[in-house]
């Protein structure tokens, strides 16, 4: 729950943001930007619209702060298991992760749609849990067509949990690149000196200089 608010005699709660709440949000925002504050309220709380419309904009900005707050944070803990709908979830091993879970994620992303695709994201990276050995979870086995079929299912969950496994997702994706750049980078400087030792030295002021403009062209375009 985000707060509590009264209208004359009756209380409402704001609740929790879902996936699919934040679809709503972002559709009222872009389609109704006069009136989403009152309709993004009305549809966290239950409250109706034209009750809301009887309230100052004083009393008004404060809830609606309050969602938007919830909305900005772009950082949260990874849940590793989670249940939804019934189901225990366990999320993927990233350094694990096969050719068909990489070029599903790849399409959902190449979508134009794709920024209302996050519950098929997280039906990717959460599976159900197979079994345990001690504390370690397993997980069934990726296959594209049951992540489909239980993506509706991720739009019930909280959003709290979408942004920890996305953040996470990202956070690896970066560092992964990076640590594959360094070691690129490492590998090329090794090579050219590798092939200047074995270079004739007869011209040897030519050579200074190509080593010198050669080297770091080519660590630097094979990097880009």
């Amino acid at each position: 729950m985000i707060t509590r608010f009264t209208i004359g005699l009756k209380r409402y709660e704001v609740r929790d943001i879902k996936v699919k709440d934040l679809y709503f949000i972002m559709d009222t925002e872009k389609y109704q930007p006069k009136t989403a504050a009152v309709e993004i309220i009305s549809h966290l709380s239950g409250c109706p619209v034209k009750d809301l419309k009887k309230l100052k904009p004083f009393q008004i900005n404060p809830l609606f702060g309050l969602i938007m707050d919830k909305l900005s944070n772009n950082q949260a803990p990874l849940q590793t298991e989670i249940r939804l709908n019934g189901e225990h979830y366990g999320f993927i091993k990233l350094d694990e992760i096969t050719i068909g879970e990489l070029s599903d994620l790849e399409l959902i992303k190449a979508d134009a749609d794709g920024n209302k695709k996050a519950h098929e994201i997280l039906s990717i990276l959460y599976r159900p849990i197979t079994g345990f050995y001690r504390d370690v979870y397993t997980i069934e086995e990726y296959e594209g067509s049951r992540a489909r079929q239980r993506a509706a299912d991720f739009l019930e969950l909280d959003l709290d949990v979408m942004v920890g496994a996305i953040f996470f997702l990202t956070s690896f994706i970066q560092t992964y690149t990076n640590l594959m750049k360094e070691r690129l980078e490492q590998e090329l400087i090794q090579t050219m000196k590798e092939v200047e030792d074995t270079t004739p030295k007869q011209s040897k002021g030519w050579l200074d200089f190509g080593r010198r403009f050669s080297t770091r062209w080519q660590v630097e375009t094979h990097l880009n």
